[in-house]
């Protein structure tokens, strides 16, 4: 969903559905891990504290999830952009903790 709205689409409408979309479904990647699934929807712990809980299987999903959830708050304005700030770079630090060469360098490209 990243590429498709970042590459394939000139519509800014059309792109922010695109990155919304695809943060939703990075989301419900990083709840394939059950520690992040339990921490989050049974004991209510922070998004961002229970991203501790991610492997380095779910840290692909977690970079997608930062980068649309990034490009679709940007769009949205300043007030949405600080909101989810601190989630953005959470996820991108989980990624450089657990996989620091991912997809070729990716974070090092995303900082």
């Amino acid at each position: 969903y990243y590429l498709l709205a970042d590459i394939h689409t000139d519509s800014p409408d059309d792109k922010y559905k695109l990155w919304e979309t695809g943060a939703r479904w990075g989301e419900r990647g990083l709840a394939t891990q059950p520690d992040f699934r339990r921490r989050v929807t049974v004991e209510g712990v922070d998004f961002e504290e229970a991203l501790s809980s991610v492997t380095a299987r779910e840290a692909p999903a977690a970079y997608w999830t930062a980068s649309c959830l990034g490009k679709w708050a940007k769009g949205a304005g300043i007030g949405t952009m600080l909101k989810y700030r601190g989630r953005i770079k959470r996820m991108i630090e989980t990624v450089e903790k657990l996989t620091p060469d991912y997809f070729y360098g990716a974070v090092a490209r995303y900082w």
